[in-house]
């Protein structure tokens, strides 16, 4: 891999202004010495090939590791919002003065959505003499050792920890029928069994509210030695009940469920019979970069198992004009399913066997690091948010159903071809001429009606007669297309001839 050389983290990393230096001096100073890199509006140079500055974590907290970063640079990989770089950023302590440096950093820190406090020149000095002796550039670990990113807010509020010593239970027991013996604050908003004074034999349950950014489907993974429950919205979704050690598949139950937008709350049960203890809970979905822990504990800690290696990053992207397309196994759909990634990030994922659009998401496309790389077994997930299930829909028909290809236009936009039965089918799935929209055109030539699914599975909210809102996140719109609609399910009747559907993000 070639190594880019950029010239400042100070254009990577910004502190709040000094009494001394206007945040417009920082912004003209961030012009000159850093936006090559990383871009007039902070998102990376290139398409983002430069690592972003716009709510980059690096940013977050005490200046100090944004300082250190400018006055000694960085080399080595990265890693910012979830992607790896391997670009070296040359060390600014001796071009850039004080007051200049501070003015950067406040100005950084303080625009595109960042909103971190000021840096003043003496912060600046205090830091030149802390790292006098440095004169090599700092390394990610390294440097992240001694200023640790702040930890993430918990997506859990208002939690608190019910604790039950009272007698010996062969199983899960029915909490209320029993008295807690002390009630605490979880100040993290994550689950923790510290500084409980039983160690065999002693029950906890923790209450509180569940921040659900985005609606669509969410997958929470539960695991504990011993027993655990998990209740959203007072309805258990998933129960570890045997006994065994944390992580282990006898104590980890994943369960995916629907979410709407706002708060719900959430209800865990614990039990610990004997031996060692511990719960786990995690979850990812729309919004959610990537997976965010709900608990202290993590499976597998404190054990000899082998740490597996990180999954390799290798972000597929659609070019500004080209889609860009991945045939392989994705969860959510059949094997050797087809993935296109549209330009104006709409994504979306086609079962070749049942012909059927089996999800949709929008930004983000895939990571190919699982099938790029050593033996490419198993199964990746979209990358992007709003992943929406459309139900595996297609035609209802007791008639064989036939991939017979796809054809790509100029942009690398494919029109896919089948047949169901006696008709044949062009199924062109376009870019809309907005972001996050997808234009859906279904040519049937026979002389059939046939039955077609194009949602199940998902709440269905009608708006009116030609648009239906789509588990609170996509909408599609089916003009002139005489539609069955439900609260889980749109079944359409489709004629031969020309039939569009428009799916975008609300």
């Amino acid at each position: 891999m070639k190594l880019h050389t950029y010239p400042s983290i100070a254009c990577s990393l910004v502190v709040f202004a000094s009494s001394l230096v206007s945040a417009e001096t920082g912004k003209q100073l961030y012009t000159t010495y850093c936006s090559a890199c990383h871009a007039p509006d902070g998102k990376g140079a290139t398409g983002g090939t430069f690592p972003p500055l716009a709510k980059s974590e690096w940013l977050t907290g005490k200046p100090d590791r944004a300082i250190q970063t400018v006055l000694h640079g960085l080399t080595g990989e990265v890693k910012v919002l979830g992607k790896s770089y391997n670009l070296a950023m040359p060390p600014q302590g001796a071009v850039i003065n004080d007051n200049q440096i501070a003015s950067i950093l406040t100005y950084v820190r303080s625009s595109w959505g960042n909103k971190e406090s000021a840096v003043t020149p003496a912060q600046i000095k205090t830091a030149r003499i802390a790292s006098a002796k440095r004169t090599t550039p700092w390394k990610e670990q390294e440097l992240l050792k001694l200023y640790p990113h702040p930890a993430p807010k918990s997506p859990i509020s208002d939690l608190i920890r019910y604790t039950y010593e009272e007698g010996k239970h062969s199983k899960m027991p029915d909490f209320s029928k029993i008295k807690s013996t002390s009630v605490e604050e979880e100040h993290h908003g994550l689950l923790n069994l510290k500084n409980i004074a039983a160690k065999d034999n002693f029950g906890v349950v923790w209450e509180g509210k569940l921040n659900i950014p985005k609606s669509g489907k969410f997958t929470f993974n539960l695991s504990s030695d011993d027993e655990s429950a998990l209740y959203l919205n007072g309805k258990k979704v998933t129960a570890v009940t045997s006994k065994g050690a944390l992580g282990s598949n006898s104590q980890r139950k994943i369960a995916k469920v629907n979410l709407q937008q706002g708060t719900t709350p959430i209800r865990i049960e614990f039990y610990e019979h004997t031996g060692q203890q511990g719960i786990a809970l995690n979850w990812s979905g729309p919004g959610i970069p990537g997976t965010q822990w709900l608990s202290e504990d993590r499976p597998n800690t404190g054990n000899n198992r082998r740490k597996k290696k990180p999954p390799v990053v290798i972000d597929l992207t659609p070019t500004s004009k080209e889609s860009a397309i991945y045939n392989h196994f994705l969860n959510g759909t059949t094997p050797r399913s087809l993935a296109v990634g549209h330009p104006n990030g709409t994504n979306f994922a086609f079962s070749t066997k049942n012909c059927s659009m089996d999800i949709l998401w929008s930004g983000k496309f895939i990571s190919a690091g699982r099938h790029w790389t050593g033996r490419g077994t198993g199964r990746t997930d979209p990358i992007g948010d709003n992943k929406l299930p459309l139900g595996g829909q297609g035609f209802i028909t007791d008639a064989p159903v036939q991939f017979k290809g796809y054809s790509l236009n100029t942009l690398r936009q494919p029109t896919l071809r089948y047949t169901v039965g006696s008709s044949s089918v062009t199924d062109a799935i376009l870019p809309g001429n907005t972001n996050h929209e997808l234009v859906r055109t279904l040519t049937i030539k026979g002389n059939n009606t046939l039955k077609f699914s194009a949602v199940s599975g998902i709440p269905v909210k009608q708006l009116d007669n030609a648009n239906y809102e789509l588990a609170g996140s996509w909408k599609l719109t089916l003009p002139n297309t005489p539609a069955e609609a439900n609260k889980d399910s749109i079944t359409l009747t489709l004629a031969p001839g020309t039939h569009t559907l428009t799916y975008s993000l609300k």
